[in-house]
């Protein structure tokens, strides 16, 4: 066994193993970051790939954000061609897709698909527009999410999820990893 696993430690980075063993750490150093915009709001990541799912903020025609739809869903396709793609319908309605509440001067409640237990409060903070939630206990606006699944199976098991945000009054950097 001890043979085995040295095998295994020394060449794996050979055997394409070394970016799985980085990728169940959490979220990968060389993930790319996609870039800021001023209706960005947060993205999230796989351990799958590096396609990111982007949430920006939309506009209607009159310049202020849709009420009916607050946020624009879609990918970049980073490990394809870099290039922004819509998401499927099924992607839409049982993974990364959200439902909302207009809750007046332009603030929404925000429920994530996959997770309606974590509500997002999407206002205008500071100058723009924010997303902010509770992290690791408190106020924070979210940044990103990394979502680590078991992709062995018929369906992935997703086995955590990682949030990564700031807090909304220090600026401090803050994470927490919900187990699933």
């Amino acid at each position: 066994m001890k043979k085995y696993l040295c095998f295994l430690l020394l060449f794996a980075p050979y055997l394409g193993m070394a970016q799985y063993a980085d990728r169940a750490q959490g979220l990968p150093t060389d993930y790319p970051v996609p870039p800021k915009t001023a209706n960005r709001l947060f993205y999230l990541q796989r351990n799958l790939n590096e396609n990111t799912v982007v949430y920006d903020l939309k506009f209607s025609s009159n310049g202020q954000v849709d009420t009916r739809e607050p946020l624009d869903v879609y990918y970049i396709r980073y490990a394809l061609d870099g290039k922004p793609a819509g998401l499927k319908w099924i992607e839409r309605k049982m993974a990364y897709g959200y439902s909302s509440e207009h809750q007046g001067d332009g603030v929404f409640e925000v429920e994530l698909i996959a997770y309606p237990d974590r509500k997002i409060e999407v206002k205008k903070q500071k100058g723009r527009y924010r997303a902010l939630m509770q992290i690791a206990g408190r106020q924070a606006e979210l940044t990103h999410i990394y979502v680590y699944a078991d992709e062995s199976g018929l369906l992935p098991k997703v086995q955590y999820v990682d949030i990564y945000g700031k807090d909304a009054t220090t600026g401090q950097e803050l994470y927490e990893r919900i187990r699933v």
